[in-house]
């Protein structure tokens, strides 16, 4: 990932840019407010320590 600033001079942002961040952008909008979206190796490692 990283993390550029785009823009002029006069106008400047910070974005980040990857694969990842793309991904993630995409799946936001496809979860239900106020929940999360894990894969299924990520819900495997979280399940011991977070009430799924």
């Amino acid at each position: 990932m990283a993390v550029v600033p785009i823009g002029s001079d006069l106008a400047m942002e910070i974005t980040a840019i990857a694969d990842a961040v793309n991904l993630a952008s995409r799946l936001e909008p496809t979860a239900d407010p106020g929940t999360v979206q894990l894969a299924e190796n990520t819900y495997k490692l979280v399940t011991p320590i977070f009430d799924v």
